[in-house]
């Protein structure tokens, strides 16, 4: 069991587009299974390889952890996933993110969409999903584009955050020795 440090906000790995899995071998395994370890550790409801410091296309999501028989059988290990639909009607609800941890805001998202991937196993998987999972899954895929959940903040959103925002950054310019807004 490997639990690994969540990265926050300014670490350039969340700013980044990360690298395309080429070979699922030994190393993208045990990425995977720190992955898990993390995140039950932690106790949230997805992460993503760049939240780890590590910019590869993996991302997992495990909605049983919220103890709710409804989502019991919603969890995935997605690499090199892509979105191929996504609903034009949309919902807005709260979100929060692990690389973040203080700040929580609405965004508007698709209300269904389908994404293909590989599994650990080198299988691709299409799946069809809506709701609270589908917006799980697009947060930890655009994780692996750069993009963080503040980024859909409406104005209003962002500023009632922006003080939060801002002193991830001032911590961060302190630490690493590159800070991507």
């Amino acid at each position: 069991m490997a639990i690994q440090k969540i990265v926050s906000y300014g670490h350039p790995a969340l700013r980044r587009p990360a690298q395309k899995v080429t070979e699922i071998n030994d190393e993208i395994l045990q990425i995977i299974q720190d992955l898990k370890d993390t995140l039950k550790h932690i106790g949230g409801l997805g992460l993503a390889a760049p939240q780890i410091g590590i910019e590869k296309q993996i991302f997992i999501a495990d909605l049983s952890l919220m103890n709710d028989k409804k989502y019991i059988g919603n969890k995935i290990t997605f690499i090199n996933p892509e979105i191929i639909y996504s609903s034009k009607k949309t919902d807005t609800d709260t979100e929060g993110c692990l690389s973040l941890i203080d700040i929580r805001g609405h965004v508007c998202r698709p209300i269904k969409i389908k994404m293909k991937g590989l599994m650990p196993s080198g299988t691709m998987r299409t799946i069809e999903t809506f709701g609270y999972y589908a917006r799980v899954l697009q947060h930890e895929y655009d994780h692996l584009h750069g993009k963080l959940f503040i980024d859909y903040f409406s104005p209003e959103e962002y500023e009632k955050n922006k003080d939060q925002i801002s002193k991830y950054l001032k911590e961060n310019k302190k630490i690493l020795p590159e800070i991507l807004e």
